[in-house]
């Protein structure tokens, strides 16, 4: 189970590497309250904390080399975004109910592919190969094909 998490960590740190290595070396600082982030080459997709108050659920930035980081699109959940993953142009969203299938291969128009509704309320997801194991509360671990 060790080997996996850090197998895991390693590739999500790998994916981010593209990312970061366009930063300025100061950082960088996006106010705001957000519940997840995860990075596909120059793209950042942020899901917003308690967003059915305010703002869009997931905000998505684009960062070309040498030039500042611009939000280039929003997207809104069913319910409120709590976690996500991304594998090859797809972004699987945790929202409370289920899952939510986003394509992604044009970052600035992501759109709604598939709905996977799950017993127990959803916080946590992550992707390996062809499974989703998504962390449901009470309801446990749920693994998906």
């Amino acid at each position: 189970m060790k080997r996996s998490l850090l197998l895991l960590a390693c590739t999500l740190l790998t994916q981010a590497l593209p990312f970061a290595s366009n930063l300025p070396s100061e950082g960088i600082k996006i106010d705001g309250a957000f519940e997840d982030a995860v990075v596909k080459g120059e793209y950042l997709f942020l899901a917003t904390k308690d967003a059915e108050m305010g703002p869009s659920d997931i905000n998505i930035f684009h960062q070309q080399p040498n030039s500042a980081l611009k939000k280039i699109a929003d997207y809104f959940t069913k319910d409120s975004a709590h976690s996500m993953a991304i594998n090859g142009s797809y972004l699987y969203l945790v929202s409370g109910f289920g899952i939510e299938i986003i394509d992604i291969s044009e970052p600035s128009h992501p759109q709604l592919l598939d709905t996977v509704t799950l017993n127990g309320y959803t916080h946590k997801i992550a992707i390996r190969g062809h499974y989703a194991f998504v962390a449901a509360g009470f309801a446990g671990l749920q693994v998906l094909d």
